[in-house]
């Protein structure tokens, strides 16, 4: 076979029935008849649509109202000492990260050395005053813990 009696490339030369090639090309034959071309079947067709209930709100019972509009009475020292404690260990974590990435890194030894330091403190700090905590749970009335 000769270069001008090869088939271009892509396409099987025993078999010519108007067909797309291997390559997924339509060839000529398949753009002179149209009616030959097969589509592909959608399959979001054949997929039901979706239906979704949604519950009323005011048809709702007691029984199913929603629980994250009850509000809870904490005393209000619990409620200090609670957020007074988060502050403390939010400035620990802080401090000390701060303080460990300045260490590492080496871009300021002495001062990563004191925030560590501080991160630390603060940290034993909050430990202390959580476990002095009269509303903590495994501390008896004087404060010291039951064991």
């Amino acid at each position: 076979m000769t270069d001008d009696q090869r088939p271009p490339a892509g396409v099987d030369a025993d078999k010519d029935d108007g067909s797309e090639t291997s390559a997924g090309v339509p060839n000529e034959d398949a753009a002179r008849h149209p009616e030959a071309t097969v589509e592909a079947p959608d399959p979001a067709r054949d997929l039901p649509s979706p239906t979704v209930e949604v519950p009323d709100p005011a048809a709702a019972g007691p029984d199913e109202a929603d629980e994250s509009e009850a509000t809870v009475d904490v005393p209000r020292e619990l409620w200090v000492s609670f957020w007074y404690l988060v502050v403390v260990f939010d400035a620990a974590v802080l401090a000390a990260g701060v303080g460990l990435l300045l260490l590492t890194l080496g871009n300021d030894p002495g001062l990563g050395g004191r925030l560590l330091s501080v991160g630390a403190v603060l940290g034993l700090y909050g430990y202390y005053r959580y476990r002095r905590n009269p509303h903590c749970a495994g501390a008896d009335a004087d404060g010291d813990a039951a064991g």
